[in-house]
Formats: C-alpha cells, sequence, structure tokens
C-alpha cells in the first residue's frame, strides 16, 4: 500500500497512520488553508485602494502588515488565532485599512511599536492607541476600528479623546447626559459596552448605582438609551440606590414596571408587544411618580397589576372585540389656545377596558348596558401638542338623554374645568345634568 502525505511518497506502511499523526495533519491542513485565506484578504483590500488610486495610504497599508507580522502574532493563522477565521480575519484587516487611511495622524511608526505579551485584543488596543493616543483611552471605544460598519462619530470620538479632551466637549447634545462626574465614569465603563450605552452606565454611577446594578440595567432594559435619562429616570435610579440591597433581578424589574406604567401605550400591553391601530395610545399611568412610594407600595403595585389592570383590560381576551352602534349624540371638539378639548363616545368592550385601565374604574362593566343602548360611555380628553390626557369618564342614558355619572380617575369628582366643558357639550346636544 502506498501513502502519500504532503506531496512526499512514504514507503508501503501495513499499518494505519497514529492518531497524532492524523491530528499533526489535520493542523498543518486547517493553518495552511488559513494562511491562504489571510493572504488573500490582505491583496484583496490592497487591489481596492489602488483601484482607487490611494497609492499612498496601500504604501501605509503595507509598512503597518510588515510591521505586525514582524513583531506581533496579531496576523498569525495557528489554531487558536483569531485570524484562522476568514470572518475575523476581515475584521481585523479591515481595521488596518482605516488605520493607514488615518496615517496622518499616526504620532508614533508602526515599526516602535513594542507588542506587549497578551492576547490579540489587548496586542490590538496597544496597537491602536501606539499609533494615535497621546493620552489614555478606554478600550471600549478604541473597539470602535474593528466594527465592520463605523458610525460617522465613531472614529472622530477616539480621536478626541486620544487627544486629552473630554468627552463632554465631543457634542454639545452631550452636555446635558454627561456632567463632570458622569464624564469621568465614562472612561471607566466595561471594555464591551458601546459608547452610547457607556454614556448610560456612567451616568447611572453618577447617581450612586452600583457597578452591577448599572451594568445589569443598561444590558437588560430602556436606560441602554442615554437620552431616555432625565430627571424621571434619575429619581427612579436615587429610588432604587435608596433602597438597596435589592435583587438585580427585582431592579430590573422596577425599572420595566415603570416603564411599562408610564410610558407604554394601552394598546401596546394589550396586545402583549404587537403594535395596532385604534385607541389607546396613553399610557395606563402617565404621571407615576417614585419620589413619595415606598418600596413597600410599590412592591404591592407590581405584585397585583396584571390581576387588577390586565382583568380590567381584558388581556386575555380577544384583541378586538366586536363593538355597538353610536348612540346618536354628537361628539364635542373645542380648541382654545393650544390645547383641544373633547368628548368622544367609546363603542367597543376594548375601548371601554381602555378606559378602565388608566382613569382606574370599573366602566368596563357597562359593556353589555351599551350593547343594549341602555348606556353611552364618553370620554372627556384633553390635548395638549402629541401628549393626550383623560379627566372625566361619562354616563349618558340614551333614552333619557341624561348625564347620570361622571368618574375622574380613581372615581374622583370632575374638576371645575372639567364640568365647564361638560355644561357646554350638554347644552350643545340638549342633555339633563341632575345634581350629583
Amino acid at each position: 500500500m502506498e501513502h502519500l502525505f504532503a506531496g512526499t511518497f512514504c514507503p508501503a506502511l501495513e499499518c494505519p497512520l497514529e492518531l497524532n499523526s492524523l491530528n499533526t495533519m489535520s493542523s498543518f491542513v486547517r493553518k495552511h488553508h488559513a494562511k491562504g485565506q489571510l493572504d488573500a484578504i490582505l491583496k484583496r483590500h490592497s487591489q481596492k485602494l489602488r483601484s482607487r488610486g490611494q497609492d499612498e495610504i496601500d504604501q501605509n497599508y503595507w509598512r503597518l502588515i510588515r510591521a505586525i507580522q514582524g513583531s506581533s502574532r496579531l496576523l498569525s493563522t495557528s489554531a487558536r488565532s483569531e485570524c484562522a477565521s476568514p470572518k475575523r480575519a476581515e475584521q481585523i484587516v479591515l481595521a488596518f485599512v482605516r488605520m493607514a487611511q488615518h496615517a496622518e495622524q499616526w504620532i508614533r511608526s508602526p515599526e516602535d511599536w513594542p507588542a506587549p505579551v497578551g492576547n490579540s485584543a489587548i496586542q490590538f488596543r496597544s496597537l491602536v492607541n501606539h499609533l494615535f493616543a497621546a493620552y489614555p483611552v478606554p478600550n471600549f471605544v478604541s473597539r470602535l476600528w474593528l466594527k465592520k460598519r463605523v458610525n460617522p462619530w465613531d472614529l472622530p470620538m477616539y480621536f478626541h479623546l486620544a487627544a486629552g479632551k473630554s468627552i463632554r466637549q465631543f457634542d454639545r447634545t452631550l452636555k446635558p447626559i454627561l456632567c463632570k462626574k458622569t464624564a469621568s465614569y465614562f472612561m471607566l465603563a466595561p471594555d464591551d459596552l458601546s459608547p452610547l450605552a457607556a454614556m448610560s452606565w456612567a451616568r447611572l454611577r453618577s447617581l450612586g448605582a452600583d457597578p452591577r446594578l448599572a451594568r445589569r440595567l443598561v444590558s437588560c432594559t430602556s436606560l441602554a438609551d442615554p437620552t431616555r435619562l432625565d430627571a424621571f429616570w434619575d429619581t427612579v435610579i436615587r429610588f432604587l440606590v435608596r433602597h438597596q440591597p435589592l435583587t438585580l433581578d427585582e431592579s430590573e424589574q422596577i425599572v420595566r414596571f415603570v416603564f411599562d406604567q408610564k410610558f407604554r401605550p394601552v394598546r401596546y400591553l394589550m396586545d402583549h408587544g404587537h403594535w395596532t391601530s385604534g385607541e389607546g395610545y396613553e399610557p395606563l399611568q402617565p404621571d407615576l411618580c417614585l419620589k413619595r412610594q415606598s418600596i413597600r407600595s410599590l412592591r404591592r403595585n407590581m405584585a397585583h397589576w396584571q390581576t387588577e389592570f390586565a382583568s380590567k383590560l381584558g388581556l386575555p381576551e380577544v384583541k378586538q372585540s366586536k363593538g355597538w352602534e353610536p348612540s346618536g349624540i354628537a361628539p364635542l371638539e373645542i380648541h382654545q389656545g393650544d390645547e383641544v378639548w373633547t368628548i368622544e363616545e367609546l363603542l367597543s368592550p376594548d375601548e371601554l377596558r381602555i378606559e378602565g385601565g388608566i382613569m382606574r374604574h370599573c366602566v368596563a362593566i357597562y359593556r353589555d348596558s351599551c350593547r343594549r343602548k341602555h348606556s353611552s360611555i364618553w370620554s372627556l380628553r384633553v390635548r395638549r401638542g402629541n401628549l393626550k390626557k383623560r379627566l372625566l369618564t361619562i354616563q349618558v342614558i340614551p333614552n333619557t338623554r341624561t348625564i347620570c355619572q361622571t368618574k375622574g380617575k380613581s372615581n374622583s369628582s370632575p374638576t371645575q374645568q372639567a364640568n365647564e366643558f361638560l355644561k357646554i357639550w350638554a347644552t350643545q346636544e340638549g342633555l339633563k345634568i341632575p345634581n350629583f
């Protein structure tokens, strides 16, 4: 039997190759194949630069490659190296192209780079900072060079920090988000966060959150977006800090609960996270505030909101229930400065459940009465810009055209202003208003 290995003829071997020989052969083939792929990637990017007439960038590109190959394992194709994977090799080489495109901003020569001992991530950050950084740059910012598609402000942010400037000076729009204390925490953010998530992390740390709590909220809640962190969310974070120790799970649940109650449209909650058209774009508790709440009362609300609110909203029921015909009474719409006051009829069980959920009363039980035309339910609302607010729920007996009930939030009495618009509507439609 004849065996051929790597192009060399071997004498007849009556026994099979040993396992170690097979492993060596496989490792050799894999490494040889990975090296061929890496060489192809390097040449392809060089050809792209030359085809665009960027010969000087191409020269700096190869200068960088030679320096890296001579002093580090960043371009190694051994089994455990980054460049053994074609996808990762493409990502790293693209970063080298970007470095060559900014060669005019090199403050040190690539040939003088002292490659540190460590993995490829450590060596890559060292190389970037050797070329460009006069001052320390956070690791998560150095990683921006490796992104497949960089944002227009990614590399300018790196150069800004590398020149020793504060992140607060980078963009005027960041100043309301990043105070001096927050800016100092920004430089200490975890390595794997994006710059925006790092801003949120730093803001939470400046409000007193410990690193684990800040990391959990940034990773698992809507607070990953620093533009959300206004004065209201400051009170929420201070609430969590004030009531420590809380588990990370409970802290996350509190933030999700507050967001759902204050900002999520009711229709979104009714349809289990799916957007639909129609009524219900107001949140359940738009005025929610934690300043005067105790942790005990908040826990009670969280524990019971599914049974209390969900039963009113009918979450387990059909999303779109069949409605009923209008009563024949006309609605009201009055424009008063930048405000629009309306009184609108509710014509389906869904609309009654939404009204009851937001206003915190039991108007949803009147659906059968509405179907039989024994009752007609109306909602008094005011719109200021994009903000809508419900102020009053009204029950009318259609046959006698009598207003028999008016209830504000949590069955409170109508305000004087709400009563004025109620009287205007009653006069317009010839409705009777008994003395309640």
